[in-house]
């Protein structure tokens, strides 16, 4: 069975306990749902693994520690064979796995509509010499009070995020359903929730691990069809 993880939307809290951590809290929520067929569990993470043609430190970090430790055989609670989990990075997608998809990490600077109100503020403490009230003029102008200086508000300030990620889970989803299999989706971001409709229609069954409780996911989670979508909370 492939189990898709977004591996961001992990609690950071789980994820400092190491990827063994994890893949073994994942796999235990998932215990009831696998049968016997499912001798072989293959992780694949999603993230933002490449920074333009690199790899992010992420993800050679995580390289690093699945050569360590996986493959890994798991067990039940009952002592019985679960099956042989395998991880690996998400570099590709399932249906074209010959074409890395870079440039998925990636830094931004401001958006262009943001503006600084003129000093001076009714909040602040010290109004007659506020120390960053030349800043206003840094952030509505995009040049530095100073004429000789190069800097610009993308100079300080930036934004790292992740781009093609939710697509990428969706594709693969799609792909499991367009060659019938079942798979399991480990997320709890409402945007996959097109790609798991889409793959039902199809006729496929989707397990979905998220971290909310049931009861308060996307209503439109809770209109899918069962047994074909079943949703397991993350404890």
């Amino acid at each position: 069975m492939d189990i898709l993880v977004d591996y961001d939307n992990i609690e950071r809290a789980i994820r400092h306990m190491g990827l063994e951590h994890v893949v073994r809290k994942i796999a235990d929520v998932l215990e009831p749902c696998i049968d016997t067929s499912h001798n072989r569990l293959d992780f694949r993470l999603y993230g933002g693994w490449y920074e333009g043609r690199n790899l992010s430190r992420m993800a050679q970090r995580l390289l690093t520690e699945i050569r360590r430790t996986f493959p890994l055989a798991l067990g039940r609670k009952n002592g019985t064979p679960l099956g042989v989990v395998n991880v690996n990075l998400a570099l590709s997608l399932m249906c074209d796995p010959r074409t890395t998809v870079t440039h998925t990490f990636r830094t931004r600077g401001l958006p262009p509509n943001i503006r600084c109100e003129s000093p001076p503020w009714l909040s602040c403490v010290n109004k007659a010499s506020c120390p960053i009230a030349d800043l206003t003029s840094l952030f509505n102008t995009g040049l530095c009070p100073e004429t000789s200086c190069p800097v610009t508000p993308e100079t300080i300030l930036c934004k790292q995020e992740q781009k093609m990620v939710d697509t990428m889970i969706v594709a693969d989803i799609l792909h499991h359903s367009a060659i019938k299999s079942k798979c399991a989706v480990v997320t709890s971001d409402d945007d996959i929730w097109p790609g798991i409709k889409a793959a039902i229609i199809a006729g496929s069954d989707i397990l979905h691990v998220q971290k909310n409780p049931v009861a308060t996911i996307f209503p439109l989670f809770r209109a899918l069809p069962s047994p074909q979508y079943q949703c397991i909370q993350m404890v």
